[in-house]
């Protein structure tokens, strides 16, 4: 059985009819740019070398890989790959106890 995908649009839904609840008026489409501004300043943060923290969500951060030497089965030669930036989204605990409990 194939998990289920929550998608970008299915999000800004959501926030529509969260924001529309609580009596905030607010359209599909500004909610879509806010979705994209949200995306944006995390990442230009990341790009620039800070870590975002999100009490009780988690901490968007950039780990560095380090260079390393793997065999590579299918042309049975060591292949060799530089050290690169990988973005990592360490969960509160906050996020973890709900998940664990759901």
């Amino acid at each position: 059985m194939a998990k289920a995908t929550f998608t970008e649009n299915e999000m800004a839904h959501e926030l529509k009819a969260r924001a529309e609840a609580k009596g905030i008026n607010i359209s599909i489409e500004h909610t879509g740019e806010m979705l994209d501004m949200f995306e944006d300043i995390v990442t230009e943060r990341l790009e620039a070398g800070e870590e975002v923290k999100m009490r009780n969500f988690g901490t968007f951060e950039v780990r560095v890989q380090k260079a390393r030497t793997r065999y590579n089965p299918a042309t049975k030669q060591n292949e060799d790959y530089p050290e690169k930036k990988v973005p990592k989204w360490d969960a509160s605990d906050n996020v973890r106890d709900r998940i664990a409990n759901s």
